[in-house]
């Protein structure tokens, strides 16, 4: 009897830890790979880049486990700085310079949106993810500004590990980002202060 006790115990607190430590928060690392598309319009003209990010929390949302709880997901690293180093990229591979301050136009990025949701089953869950981004770009007294964003809703065949999620994110992440750099009409007016589709 005693020895049951016991192994009713152990079981009881292997329990609780297994619970406590799926109901800690992931720290997802924001590392895009957007698809780089080059216009070749830049002739070393020089951009100022900035990026700013507007979320209003590091949350991303909350993710199933094994236990059907829910625990938060947030970014665990600097996100603006992430999306700025694949922004400074692309500047430099539409042959554009950027400048370390003025520049002949300045680029404003806004990272205005990352979420996450997981919903059914924990062994086939729905996971929903959204991105969205805000490109402010001028030239002398002119502005162009356009906003970017794609939202994915897939169900995934596997149970949602830490490394899968960090997955999911970033490839909507690199989606709305690419959506951005394949954007010729921004580049043509940080290269010319021409507004897309304005009369001439």
């Amino acid at each position: 009897m005693r020895q049951s006790i016991v192994r009713l115990t152990g079981l009881i607190i292997a329990g609780a830890v297994a619970a406590g430590c799926s109901m800690k928060p992931q720290n997802v690392i924001i590392d895009p790979a957007p698809e780089m598309m080059a216009f070749n319009v830049g002739q070393k003209q020089r951009v100022a880049v900035t990026v700013v990010d507007k979320r209003a929390s590091s949350l991303l949302g909350y993710r199933k486990d094994e236990t059907k709880e829910q625990a938060p997901l947030k970014t665990g690293n600097d996100v603006a700085a992430a999306v700025a180093a694949k922004v400074r990229e692309a500047v430099v591979d539409n042959a554009f310079t950027v400048a370390g301050g003025d520049g002949d136009a300045k680029l404003t990025v806004e990272i205005t949106e990352i979420t996450y949701k997981a919903s059914g089953k924990y062994v086939a869950p729905k996971v929903a993810t959204r991105a969205a981004f805000r490109a402010v770009a001028e030239r002398g007294l002119t502005t162009y500004s356009q906003s970017y964003s794609i939202a994915n809703e897939d169900v995934e065949a596997l149970p949602l590990t830490a490394e899968r999620n960090e997955r999911i994110i970033n490839e909507t992440v690199s989606q709305a980002l690419a959506m951005m750099i394949e954007d010729e009409g921004l580049w043509r007016f940080l290269a010319t202060g021409v507004v897309p589709g304005a009369r001439q």
